[in-house]
């Protein structure tokens, strides 16, 4: 690597350790090793629901332009442990606003894990978390946070005249297209060996159905290009780094 490389690639970085991306980066990666504890520590033999309390906001997030304005300082974590007869752990977090456990947003996580956890099943589950964590935060901070953003974050490129109505109402969106690639270069970094392209492709290949018509989440398989292209191009202008890249 030239020196030019180099320097250029130092900024990059001092760049992103003071942006909010990277702060909330930060954050995600205490709310899984949270979630990690609390699994390594209950009892597998049964199911189980648990409050992990409340997070702040306050360490996590730059709101000098709107030092005034007010917002939720708080978010909560509820999560379920299911067990069940799988092959391999399983995570799915949706973000609740009006929690029963909570009044605070909430980010509720089910993680179903097989009756016989290993060591490669951990590892495999802190990817999954941090990932699912990472999309759900930046969901909760476009939502709740009057943080400073780049103009260039809510800009998606892409041709609508060739992508269909269900990529573009879910996929292509300016809120999801950030959190779904936020969260996988959070899973990623963690598993270095494989680029963003490849991840993307890897996510995008099983939504593919002849009928995404009924089906909210399918996409039609003209739509992969287009949304990896999309959100490819996302990450080339508001990630500071080029560690998405693979080696």
């Amino acid at each position: 690597m030239s020196d030019i490389m180099i320097r250029n690639y130092i900024r990059a970085v001092i760049a992103e350790s003071s942006s909010n991306i990277r702060r909330l980066n930060s954050l995600s990666k205490k709310v899984t090793r949270d979630i990690m504890t609390l699994i390594k520590t209950s009892d597998l033999s049964r199911d189980s629901k648990v409050d992990l309390g409340t997070y702040s906001w306050a360490a996590s997030i730059d709101t000098a332009q709107n030092p005034d304005e007010e917002f939720d300082k708080y978010f909560s974590v509820i999560v379920g442990i299911l067990i069940r007869d799988v092959p391999a752990p399983d995570v799915y977090a949706h973000i609740n606003p009006d929690d029963d456990f909570s009044s605070y947003s909430a980010i509720r996580v089910n993680v179903i894990l097989p009756k016989v956890l290993s060591n490669e099943h951990l590892g495999m589950l802190y990817r999954e978390l941090l990932e699912a964590m990472r999309h759900e935060i930046e969901h909760l901070s476009q939502d709740d946070l009057p943080r400073p953003v780049d103009d260039e974050y809510s800009i998606v490129k892409y041709d609508k005249n060739k992508v269909t109505l269900n990529a573009e109402r879910y996929y292509l969106t300016k809120k999801e297209v950030p959190s779904f690639v936020l969260g996988m270069l959070a899973k990623l970094r963690v598993k270095t060996k494989q680029g963003l392209s490849d991840e993307i492709k890897r996510y995008l290949q099983p939504k593919v159905s002849d009928n995404w018509g009924e089906e909210p989440e399918s996409i039609a398989k003209e739509d992969v290009g287009i949304i990896h292209d999309a959100w490819m191009d996302w990450a080339d202008r508001n990630v500071k780094t080029r560690s998405y890249q693979a080696p």
